[in-house]
Formats: C-alpha cells, structure tokens, sequence
C-alpha cells in the first residue's frame, strides 16, 4: 500500500520509502493509473459496467432507506 505523506511547507510528498516527489508528479502518476483502465476495449467495457452498476444500486440504497417508511403495506 502505497502511504504519500505531503510536506505543506514545500509542496513536495514522501512515500513509505522515504522518497520524495512533488505533488504534481504523484497527480500525474494516478491519472496515468486511472486512464490505464481504459486502454483495451475489453477493459473499458467491464470498467464501465462497474461503474454504472456501482451509481445504481447507491442509488436503489438510497432510495429504499430514506423511503423505506412508505413501503410498509397498509394495514386497512
């Protein structure tokens, strides 16, 4: 697991190594991470269907337990 601690004095990051980098070289380094997702077609595909199921079922979540007092059946 990679732990960046960030000095705010100078603007720079040190990892658990010990190693120093600025802050704008580890915002380019987890970009390049993220857009590597998106290289293949076939990786995009799954990655894109994670993401859209991940934002529906927050969705359903939400939607079922901010409302869930109306689901009761009534009791006529």
């Amino acid at each position: 697991m990679n732990i960046i601690r960030r000095n705010e004095c100078s603007g720079e990051c040190e990892n658990e190594h010990g190693e120093t980098r600025s802050l704008r070289s580890v915002v380019v380094a987890v970009v390049r991470k993220v857009f590597l997702l998106l290289i293949t077609p076939k990786v995009r595909r799954k990655a894109c269907i994670v993401f859209f199921l991940w934002g529906a079922t927050s969705m359903i979540y939400y939607g079922v337990s901010l409302n869930s007092y109306n689901l009761r059946p009534c009791l006529a």
